[in-house]
């Protein structure tokens, strides 16, 4: 405790000085904490978003270059009911639903544009519901037979409100051409940029016009334990040779998607260790100044019997609770910019920020890896630049010192 004191009355003796490394430790922490907590922030938001709106946690789907053939209708339609079967009865299925998506065209107005267009079970699909957020209108109900949702930028694009009607292009599994007016009943936000111009039906509309039936095997489960994914698509995809069968992870785009998180951190991380190891000059500046002006006191110290070590720890403890005291304004203010992230809606500045954070609304993540990993990191690079110095310098002045007395 004297230590300590002795410590903190020497920084209140040099203020400028402490000032300088608080300064450096603020600047540095604010940057590598936003990285972090921006990387927990965009890593966990792309993992549900893509679970939620592509994925389930595993997935059925259409082989790239697979085509129905009406002769084999039993076949799939026993590969379905397999499906079906399956998944509902197994004791890791949290829940089952209907699930598709296809590129295809729509029609508002006189305009055509080609979109994603996704098919779910509205009222099964809890996950979707959670994570779309609907800026006006409702779900699409079964009182509400070919309702579709579309987004606020489909919306503005071509100038569409509640109640308007689009033409939907949906193809017969079979090869027959088909097209339907879809009615908006609501208008949502898209979670992230890829997903802007996109829509959705339901899944009992899409079977309808794709005249599919009981045949139809596409389906997304969302599961209790992730770690039994393994076991579920191998069994499953045995009783669905026709199609694929994959769990969340096994695309790679969904870990291209995985992988922005991290690039996130190595992105702002870096910047964060340019600025702090071109301050790291400075704060070393500032610890050999302090020795060689001290160099009387150091070699007291070492005269009364302070050991080498505890004298060094001295000096680089004083720099170390500046470097504290600044990290933990910079945390501050990262705090107060992630309470103003949840209370305001705040969009990425650039479309290339959009693409790169995989999200619409800025918002950051604040825990134990994104609060105390910086200053971990801080504290390692300190340690490995400046220990060392510190203890052979003043070791240095200290046999001056005792040498001249």
């Amino acid at each position: 405790m004297e230590l300590l004191r002795y410590v903190l009355s020497n920084l209140a003796k040099r203020p400028m000085r402490a000032l300088f490394v608080a300064a450096a430790g603020a600047l540095s922490s604010a940057v590598l904490v936003f990285a972090f907590g921006l990387g927990s922030r965009v890593t966990e938001h792309i993992r549900v978003d893509t679970i939620a709106k592509w994925t389930g946690h595993l997935w059925v789907s259409r082989p790239q270059g697979f085509e129905f053939r009406e002769e084999d209708l039993e076949r799939y339609t026993e590969q379905a009911q397999a499906v079906r079967a399956y998944l509902s009865g197994h004791p890791n299925t949290k829940a089952l639903v209907p699930w598709y998506q296809t590129g295809n065209e729509i029609q508002a107005g006189t305009a055509r544009q080609y979109v994603m267009i996704s098919a779910t079970d509205f009222e099964a699909d809890y996950l979707y519901r959670e994570r779309t957020e609907l800026t006006a209108g409702v779900f699409p109900t079964d009182a509400q037979e070919y309702g579709v949702l579309i987004t606020t930028s489909l919306a503005r694009k071509y100038d569409l409100e509640l109640g308007d009607s689009i033409v939907a292009f949906i193809p017969s599994a079979f090869g027959a051409r088909n097209a339907m007016d879809f009615q908006i009943t609501g208008i949502y936000r898209a979670s992230a940029p890829w997903y802007d111009n996109g829509i959705t039906v339901r899944i009992e509309d899409y079977v309808a016009m794709t005249e599919l039936g009981e045949a139809f095997p596409f389906y997304k489960a969302y599961v209790k334990d992730e770690r039994a994914l393994p076991g579920m698509v191998k069994e499953l995809a045995a009783l669905a040779p026709d199609f694929s069968v994959k769990g969340y992870r096994d695309d790679s785009f969904v870990r291209f998607l995985l992988g922005l998180g991290r690039s996130n951190v190595l992105f702002f991380g870096f910047m964060a260790l340019i600025i702090f190891l071109a301050l790291l000059v400075g704060i070393r500046s500032v610890i050999l100044t302090n020795i060689f002006d001290r160099r009387d006191e150091i070699g007291t110290l070492r005269a009364v019997g302070f050991p080498k070590g505890t004298v060094r720890n001295l000096f680089f403890g004083e720099s170390l609770a500046a470097l504290l005291l600044g990290y933990l304004a910079g945390a501050g203010a990262v705090v107060a910019v992630a309470l103003y992230f949840r209370s305001t809606i705040v969009r990425p500045p650039l479309l290339m920020l959009q693409y790169m954070f995989g999200m619409t609304r800025m918002d950051i993540s604040l825990d134990a890896f994104s609060l105390a990993g910086p200053f971990l990191l801080l504290l390692a690079i300190l340690f490995l630049t400046t220990f060392w110095t510190v203890g052979r310098e003043t070791e240095k002045q200290a046999v001056e010192q005792m040498a001249a007395r």
